[in-house]
């Protein structure tokens, strides 16, 4: 029987390592958006500040 709410995407589906990333940092937009900031672009200029999504291999990913 089908469910009546639509279910949620995985967040590692959507957004990939950064998910699971210590140098990830979820910022939320004034309308209801997420955007992944990198921290690590901030001592890097090798690493993309706002990456596109889902990141599926990140030189800089160290799991949190």
């Amino acid at each position: 029987m089908p469910s009546d709410k639509a279910e949620k995407p995985d967040r590692t589906t959507t957004v990939g390592l950064c998910a699971r990333c210590r140098y990830a940092l979820a910022k939320s937009g004034a309308q209801g958006s997420t955007f992944w900031r990198c921290s690590l672009a901030d001592t890097n200029s090798e690493m993309t500040r706002y990456p596109r999504l889902p990141v599926l291999g990140c030189r800089g990913f160290h799991e949190s």
